[in-house]
């Protein structure tokens, strides 16, 4: 797997993750790492 390209960004990772079967959103995979990386 590639490495990440740098960004900076803001995620707003709130709410009740009704729609993701309860997971927290800032532990969802994205590329590898989770958004809370």
């Amino acid at each position: 797997m590639s490495p990440l390209p740098p960004f900076a960004a803001v995620v707003l990772a709130g709410g009740r993750a009704a729609r993701l079967g309860g997971q927290p959103k800032p532990q969802l995979d994205v590329g590898g790492r989770s958004m809370l990386d």
